[in-house]
């Protein structure tokens, strides 16, 4: 995990110990139960544990899974990011579907502090496809009640300018068009409404969903307001500038549509 500067294996290490570096530590709540965090970090170091970083010269179902979705061009270019890794056999449950296994795209989610604090997965078929289920895509309990609240995947290294986008294969779509800037993923609407940013981000650049709904959009120009308030530089760019008409879509269906730059 480059972002921790520390190894995957020291990560992982200090999870199984239970053990929390003041600038890595797992962020926890002043007047949370111990039961309940002990519990969600338990789940978490078990997910750690099996996973397997991202290499473009590995070949499993979530390598297979981005060439399906059209970011190929990641792992022929040996850009795939620090904070994508595979989990060849992770069991799925849901309520009123029979329990199985599956191997797993999963992704660590940080806090503005840079704190893990949960995590998301995407169950995948042998083939590289979304696992037959009503759920393939799902994200681990947060650390404790509330800390998802501010928090992203954090799937390169930023310094100053920074892309935002809600799912991560848009975020990936995004570092396909320009590859220079570095890209975090929110997950949901709501999440990109209360992302917050360290204050060294000051060029930001966020990248809306359009949903029937006109949530992404929503959510999009309220997080650009607040970032400006914060003297920070936003630009918002909307897909349906490139998507054909009365269409719905996002950035990673713009660039499938063979688009590989955005104004």
């Amino acid at each position: 995990m480059k972002s921790f500067n520390m190894s995957f294996c020291s990560v992982t290490r200090m999870l199984e110990d239970e053990r929390v570096p003041a600038h890595i530590q797992v962020a926890r709540p002043v007047n949370a139960s111990i039961s309940d965090p002990t519990k969600r970090l338990r789940v978490l170091r078990q997910h750690l544990q099996q996973s397997k970083q991202l290499q473009s010269a590995n070949r499993n179902a979530a390598t297979q899974y981005l060439r399906n979705r059209g970011l190929g061009v990641l792992i022929d270019g040996n850009d795939l990011p620090d904070n994508l890794y595979f989990i060849p056999n992770l069991q799925y449950r849901n309520p009123g579907e029979r329990t199985q296994r599956f191997g797993c795209m999963f992704a660590a989610v940080h806090d503005v502090e840079a704190s893990l604090i949960g995590g998301h997965r995407v169950y995948l078929s042998a083939d590289g496809k979304k696992a037959p289920v009503s759920t393939p895509k799902k994200s681990l309990p947060a650390a404790f009640e509330g800390a998802m609240h501010g928090a992203a995947v954090r799937l390169y290294p930023a310094k100053h300018s920074l892309c935002i986008t809600e799912g991560i294969e848009t975020a990936l779509a995004v570092r396909c068009m320009r590859p220079r800037l570095p890209v975090w993923a929110t997950l949901t609407a709501g999440g990109m409404r209360t992302l917050r940013l360290p204050a060294e981000i000051c060029d930001v650049h966020i990248f809306a969903d359009h949903d029937l709904s006109g949530e992404g959009a929503k959510a999009a120009h309220a997080l650009a307001a607040r970032l400006r308030k914060e003297g920070r530089q936003v630009k918002v760019y909307c897909p349906s500038y490139y998507l054909p008409a009365n269409t719905y879509g996002d950035f990673l269906d713009v660039w499938c549509m063979g688009v590989t730059s955005y104004e």
